[in-house]
C-alpha cells in the first residue's frame, strides 16, 4: 500500500521486470515543506511474530529516470500490533542512504534489521518512507523490487 502526502504528482506503475515483479513510483512537480511518501509492503495481512525477534527488512531498487535529490531523507519502519489487530508502537527508524541501481537491470539491495520490543506484540507492519525537501522541483522514477520480512533471530 502506498500513502502519499507530496503536493507533486504520482504516479504509480506496476509490471515485472528482470522476471520479478516490481512497482514504479514517479514524482513530477515541486514539493511542500511536509511532503513525504509511505510505503507499505504487508497491508493485507500483517506479519506474525513476538516479542524481542529481530527482523530483517529489505528491498531492491533502482532509478529508471531523472534525479533523486530532491528526497532529503529516507528510512524504514514499523508498526507493531497486538494479536488482536490493537497498535501497540510505531517507530520510524533513524534516516539511512538510498541505495539504487544506475538503472532498471542494475537493482540494488537496501535492508535494515529491527527488533520488536511490546510485550504483547504478535505481528508487524513494515514499510519505507521519503521525506523530500521543500520547493524543490522533483522528477524521477524510482522502481522497487522484491520487498520482504525475513526473521533472523
Amino acid at each position: 500500500g502506498i500513502f502519499s502526502l507530496v503536493t507533486a504528482s504520482v504516479l504509480i506503475r506496476s509490471g515485472r521486470s528482470l522476471g520479478l515483479p516490481h512497482l514504479d513510483i514517479s514524482f513530477v512537480g515541486t514539493t511542500g515543506a511536509l511532503d513525504e511518501i509511505y510505503i507499505s509492503w504487508n497491508t493485507q495481512q500483517l506479519t506474525p511474530t513476538t516479542v524481542g525477534k529481530t527482523l530483517e527488512l529489505s528491498f531492491y531498487c533502482a532509478l529508471i529516470r531523472g534525479d533523486i535529490s530532491p528526497i532529503n531523507a529516507f528510512h524504514f519502519w514499523h508498526d507493531e500490533f497486538d494479536s488482536g489487530g490493537g497498535e501497540l508502537l510505531f517507530t520510524s527508524n533513524a534516516d539511512i542512504p538510498l541505495v539504487y541501481g544506475k538503472h532498471a537491470g542494475d537493482p540494488k539491495l537496501n535492508r535494515e534489521n529491527v527488533t520488536n520490543t511490546e510485550a504483547t506484540c504478535a505481528k508487524i507492519e513494515a514499510g519505507l518512507t521519503f521525506g523530500f525537501a521543500a520547493g524543490v522541483a522533483a522528477d524521477f522514477t524510482l522502481r522497487f523490487w522484491m520487498p520482504s520480512i525475513r526473521r533472523v533471530s
